[in-house]
């Protein structure tokens, strides 16, 4: 059998079918419908990217199903009644079976010789992804789409201002390693347990609005160890790289805030530092910014003309902080993790 270009025009309209199939894998370069096996077999082989195809028969239709892979598929992931193999000239004896054409291109045969094709490939609208906004001009190879976060989500993991991504010769955007993270909470329940979207740094300021329970301690725990942090139970952290406690009356403490931390499931005796004069009594509404500069770790309790402070060098090791657990006596009406101003005003 030979393929004609008017055949291969007809099936190989990229646009659509890629987007119709490309949640069954996300290699998929075409999806189309044969009359057998053996027309999928050669579109595959006459596709340079093409590395695998896939087939399953709707028996009432008469028809196969085809699905090109750009890359190896496992048996784990073929679904029941499909059947998968790897592209190969085995059949192929025309002017197509070597392999001429670029990655963009498709071997069109003829009686004598062959023509290659170059495909207009287009990746679609991007991915739909929670808190973010792609913008773009174009969706075809070597377009680029900007990733950038809407308000209350930040870009994790590495703080980025915005993201690209580019339409490859694959019909497929290429792979995001930044992805919108939730950073801005309303009236979230406590204990309140949430990885950071990026490693601290210097300049990272959060906010903190809610009520002061009492009577006893309200605790912030900054973490670096992933085991403590998928525990999530506040009580069982083995280590601690620091925890701030406003306390009010828990154990020989009043009126302070003190800042510990916890290393193999013990406490430092006595805490690192303590700041007296705590002003929180019970029931007091509070507005907490932290603050990391490179001097500085500061909390301060806005409105009540109160700062506590710690060594942001030296001691702990900020920059391997990436999640934050609050927890005990205290109701929480709003977090906002990477909160540029802090909580500047104090009502907004």
């Amino acid at each position: 059998m030979h393929v004609t270009m008017t055949y291969l025009q007809k099936h190989l309209s990229l646009v659509v079918l890629v987007l119709l199939q490309r949640a069954v894998n996300s290699d998929v370069l075409q999806s189309t419908t044969f009359s057998n096996t053996q027309q999928c077999h050669r579109l595959c082989w006459y596709r340079p990217p093409c590395v695998a195809y896939s087939v399953t028969t709707d028996v009432i239709a008469s028809d196969v199903t085809c699905i090109l892979h750009s890359d190896p598929v496992k048996n784990a992931d073929i679904p029941s009644g499909w059947q998968t193999t790897t592209a190969t000239a085995k059949g192929i004896s025309n002017s197509c079976a070597v392999r001429h054409c670029s990655l963009t291109q498709v071997c069109v045969p003829s009686l004598t010789s062959h023509t290659c094709l170059t495909l207009q490939l287009d990746c679609g609208v991007p991915p739909s992804l929670p808190g973010s906004v792609f913008a773009y001009n174009g969706t075809g190879v070597g377009q680029e789409a900007i990733l950038t976060c809407a308000s209350g989500y930040g870009m994790a993991p590495y703080g980025r201002a915005q993201a690209t991504m580019t339409c490859q010769s694959n019909g497929q955007w290429s792979t995001l390693t930044d992805h919108c993270q939730k950073v801005e909470f309303d009236a979230p329940s406590v204990p309140f347990i949430k990885r950071l979207p990026w490693q601290l740094d210097f300049g990272w300021k959060s906010c903190f609005r809610g009520t002061f329970l009492g009577n006893g301690q309200m605790v912030f725990n900054f973490l670096a160890d992933e085991e403590d942090y998928l525990n999530k139970d506040v009580a069982q952290y083995q280590n601690v790289a620091l925890q701030i406690a406003f306390r009010d009356h828990f154990d020989v403490y009043r009126n302070i805030t003190s800042f510990s931390r916890k290393v193999s499931n013990v406490w430092g005796s006595p805490p690192l530092q303590q700041t007296a004069d705590m002003p929180l009594t019970p029931g007091d509404p509070f507005t907490l910014t932290f603050d990391l500069s490179f001097e500085w770790f500061e909390a301060t309790l806005q409105g009540a003309g109160y700062t506590a402070k710690f060594p942001s060098q030296g001691i702990v090791n900020f920059n391997s902080v990436v999640h934050l657990g609050i927890a005990q006596d205290l109701q929480l009406t709003y977090v906002h993790l990477t909160s540029a101003a802090g909580c500047t005003p104090p009502g907004v």
